[in-house]
């Protein structure tokens, strides 16, 4: 279920490139000669004329040069219509709207999901967007998609993949992908790193999201929580996994999930922390008020899913199960919801 070697080339890549943007930092000067110095709002737009303005440098023509032989590599594969959809081409152009994948998937296939995914990427400024053309990021994208299993990929983007390799007609398929001595499995062991994107779902043993009732509760402790005013409930949540917080730090304000120590490892309190908390209950409030009424008891066809990546699968797993380790969302909503239930 990830990249294989196009994810290990684009690894590689991405590891050229930031030398190359520090070394650029280092040296940086207002000769345009030197090097490529663009603001990053003037790549705001959609306009592929603006990425003329780009001088490159040594290293970045190394780079698309490597770029330009992977896409000619993967040029040569064919498309299986049967397992992997119908991509009829390079010229599927999507129109502008909410970035629904499960829809491109149906629509048209791999190649939408590709195509919708760099209309996103743009949206969102990616640095990476700048750097590469659109048709290798098709090709190295499309193939990495075909890779993959397509019932699962289909339920990658319908937004549960959980709840249906929890079905019992799914099951065969959840252990073959999941059997030690599998490809993946011979993959990790062979190298000390390769390139994963893994997801973890805020999901039941049956593979069902919350309700929003029952996520309004979430929020309700959430806020709680950063308040210091409930102590006893700051400790369930903390604590839901093994002991890590006593009354005592409580009671300074070093919760678990909003303190860090600092060089002379010392506890403090970061009120950065407590704003991404609240940003998340904010956001996560708005989209349970969009949903209609009759559906506040019922399960979300979508749950909450983290997804991240590592050069590490092992590593990253062991250390989210580290909360003094790991502060990222996924984390400190476990523990939330295991004291609540």
């Amino acid at each position: 279920m990830f990249g294989g070697y196009e994810g290990q080339e684009v690894q590689q890549l991405r590891s050229q490139r930031q030398n190359q943007r520090r070394q650029s930092r280092d040296t940086q000067t207002s000769n345009p000669e030197d090097g490529t110095f663009v603001d990053e709002a003037s790549m705001t737009g959609h306009d592929d004329s603006m990425q003329m303005q780009i001088i490159p440098t040594a290293e970045q023509r190394e780079i698309a040069d490597q770029w330009r032989q992977i896409g000619s590599q993967t040029d040569e594969l064919e498309d299986d219509s049967e397992s992997n959809g119908s991509d009829d081409g390079y010229d599927y152009v999507l129109p502008s709207s909410r970035y629904y994948y499960d829809k491109a998937l149906a629509a048209g296939g791999c190649l939408a999901v590709v195509v919708l995914a760099w209309v996103h990427a743009r949206a969102l400024c990616h640095p990476l967007m700048a750097e590469i053309k659109e048709i290798w990021w098709r090709h190295v994208c499309r193939n990495i998609l075909w890779s993959m299993h397509w019932p699962v990929l289909q339920w990658l983007v319908g937004g549960n993949v959980m709840r249906e390799l929890t079905r019992p007609e799914h099951r065969e398929l959840f252990l073959t992908l999941q059997r030690k001595g599998g490809a993946w499995w011979d993959e990790l062991g062979q190298h000390p790193q390769v390139p994963l994107i893994y997801g973890r779902f805020l999901v039941d043993k049956g593979g069902n999201s919350p309700t929003p009732r029952e996520l309004r509760v979430v929020i309700a402790e959430l806020r709680k929580y950063i308040t210091m005013d409930h102590i006893d409930d700051a400790l369930a949540i903390d604590n839901a996994f093994g002991e890590h917080s006593s009354r005592r730090k409580l009671e300074k304000g070093l919760f678990l999930f909003l303190s860090r120590r600092n060089k002379q490892g010392k506890l403090r309190r970061l009120a950065k922390r407590v704003a991404v908390v609240e940003a998340f209950c904010n956001a996560l409030e708005r989209r349970l008020d969009q949903l209609p009424a009759d559906l506040e008891d019922v399960p979300l066809a979508k749950p909450l899913v983290y997804i991240g990546w590592t050069m590490k699968y092992f590593g990253r797993m062991y250390s989210h199960g580290r909360p003094r380790k790991n502060y990222e969302a996924c984390v400190w909503l476990r523990h939330v919801t295991n004291a609540v239930w």
